[in-house]
């Protein structure tokens, strides 16, 4: 962490640097990153106010995506609405640091509407904002917007990777469409994209809430022929799918193949 008094001295010194010509707006920028990284963000903030002729498009980027690590979206929207007042003309990371911050307040159609925008001004979406609004589409339960932006991700030459099809997964169980999430596991698989650990559970789900519970074995399977074992979450969201539609003896099956695991 940074002392505040060094704060209020590197202050000093940047501003007398910039009075005599001897600043570039690159030293600013990585000061004002640096602050936040060491969760200084009243100090970068303050860094950033006191030497307004350093704004650029990286600085209000940085400010934004500072403002969205914090849980600040209202205050990440006054940036961007700084920004773009001043004729500062948004990037990719700045729409990805916007849409993430609304995101995390849940105000997805907000965030929609930001991603509408940056469609709309040319700005071609990286890989981050695309999953940032396939998250939005799935938590705001519009599961077709979301395989929609998929599939647009990846015509324009964005690899969805493990990320992505997990949500869309998730998206699926919501939905109870149980056949669907398979379908995105196997077009996962099929891209040569191996599931992280945690990718399982949703399918799991996804079976338990579609009243499949007899799906739930074929999870097991996928399991096996990936070479991943077990883990107690799986066991866990396996005793629950069985639980709910009273498979008592599926129920403990599950329970003594953990044990034996020593899970």
């Amino acid at each position: 962490m940074l002392d505040h008094g060094l704060v209020q001295n590197a202050l000093k010194m940047a501003l007398d640097a910039q009075n005599a010509g001897r600043l570039r707006m690159r030293e600013f920028n990585s000061i004002l990153d640096r602050l936040g990284k060491c969760g200084r963000h009243q100090d970068a903030t303050l860094f950033f106010e006191t030497l307004p002729a350093m704004h650029d498009v990286a600085s209000y980027s940085i400010m934004i995506s500072m403002n969205a690590k914090n849980n600040m979206a209202f205050e990440a929207e006054q940036f961007f609405k700084r920004m773009v007042d001043k004729g500062v003309t948004p990037n990719a990371f700045t729409y990805s640091a916007l849409i993430q911050a609304l995101g995390r307040q849940r105000r997805f159609s907000d965030a929609k509407a930001v991603f509408r925008s940056m469609h709309s001004s040319g700005v071609v979406p990286n890989v981050v904002e695309y999953k940032a609004i396939i998250k939005a589409h799935s938590s705001s339960n519009a599961i077709e917007e979301a395989f929609s932006v998929a599939k647009e991700m990846s015509e324009v030459g964005r690899r969805p990777d493990v990320v992505t099809y997990g949500t869309l997964i998730d998206a699926c169980a919501k939905e109870r469409d149980v056949q669907r999430a398979f379908e995105v596991y196997e077009e996962m698989r099929a891209s040569l994209i191996l599931p992280t650990v945690v990718r399982y559970v949703p399918l799991i789900d996804a079976c338990r809430r579609s009243n499949r519970p007899t799906r739930a074995f074929d999870v097991m399977e996928l399991m096996k022929a990936d070479g991943v074992k077990p883990y107690s979450e799986v066991y866990n969201a396996m005793i629950s799918v069985f639980a709910k539609h009273k498979m008592v003896d599926e129920a403990f099956q599950m329970y003594e193949e953990m044990r034996r695991n020593a899970v």
